[in-house]
């Protein structure tokens, strides 16, 4: 509406100055009529329209300006509402919303982001084998670092299939989108010289439903993009060792966990009895080096981040709801 009326403001202005100005230079200073109305009596009233145009058309640009200001004042604080609001989802519990309570006093702790990321292992151990009394802290941990090394041979290769088992189904799809970035462009993501330089269990989840068991991993390597067709280096450094921090989340199901039998009670070899079972243990009656079953661990690889200088971490180590 505004614009409208700045229009026809101009538009009357114009009309009259060219009337006027016209008039003007063909009948001098003589008068409109016989009444003797002279034609620069007119003028007050188109500097007034004049100056009337240009009030408005000022008011109609602070407007504007206040109104881009406003809107980019309120886009900050929405995406600032929006960003804290996503930092709470992330910080919740694996597959609940609800708020954590814990079991014990001993286990009350308030979420406070940190940067460096704390051992738990032995709290974690003992708060496992409440339910799972075979849980082994080296196990898993040996187990975490299986899938961590053949989701990266599988990444390097090209070829995910052998990660289908070992992930989420939600987890493989992305892995597999990511890949397929480069295989689209040509291009071959290699890592390699990989060696596990730490690692120990972070974090344990309970829900009524699942649990959740996080492993930390401080992994040395080597990574860059090379063309497939002519190995050509795109990027990184084929001789650059970088060492890279990683958080492996785990999920199982919480009624599984009370019967998984994952540890050998008896060598298959011979029938003893299996004390103390450690990665790497040897029979004491026939030496048979006891392995465990390919389908010793029923965890499933729901979550991988690389942990950065940024990354708000999650010590609260044991977290149990009821």
């Amino acid at each position: 509406m505004i614009k409208k009326t700045l229009s026809a403001l101009f538009c009357s202005a114009a009309v009259l100055c060219s009337a006027v100005t016209a008039f003007a230079a063909e009948h001098g200073a003589k008068t409109l009529d016989s009444s003797g109305f002279n034609i620069f009596s007119l003028l007050p009233l188109v500097i007034f329209i004049a100056v009337a145009a240009l009030i408005i058309y000022i008011i109609v640009k602070i407007r504007k300006a206040l109104r881009s200001a406003t809107g980019r004042a309120a886009k900050n604080l929405l995406t600032a509402v929006m960003n804290s609001a996503a930092d709470r989802r992330r910080n919740q519990p694996f597959g609940s919303r609800s708020a954590v309570r814990p079991r014990t006093p001993s286990r009350e702790r308030s979420f406070t982001p940190r940067t460096t990321v704390e051992d738990h292992t032995a709290e974690i151990a003992a708060a496992v084998r409440e339910h799972d009394k075979d849980f082994l802290a080296e196990v898993f941990l040996t187990r975490a670092s299986d899938v961590f090394l053949t989701l990266q041979h599988s990444w390097s290769s090209g070829d995910l299939t052998p990660m289908r088992t070992l992930e989420s189904g939600e987890l493989y799809s992305i892995h597999a989108r990511q890949l397929q970035h480069f295989s689209t462009r040509g291009q071959q993501n290699v890592i390699e010289n990989i060696k596990i330089e730490k690692r120990f269990l972070h974090k344990y989840e309970r829900a009524a439903a699942n649990e959740y068991l996080t492993a930390y991993l401080e992994v040395k390597m080597s990574d860059y993009v090379i063309a497939r067709a002519s190995n050509r280096l795109i990027s990184g450094d084929t001789s650059a060792i970088n060492t890279v921090r990683y958080l492996l989340t785990f999920m199982r199901s919480a009624a599984g966990a009370e019967t998984s039998g994952n540890i050998p009670t008896h060598c298959p070899s011979c029938g003893a009895v299996v004390e103390n079972f450690v990665i790497g243990y040897r029979c004491s009656y026939c030496g048979s080096e006891i392995q465990l079953p390919d389908d010793s661990s029923d965890w499933l690889l729901v979550r991988l981040d690389v942990v950065k200088k940024s990354t708000a971490v999650d010590n609260r180590g044991v977290v149990i709801q009821k």
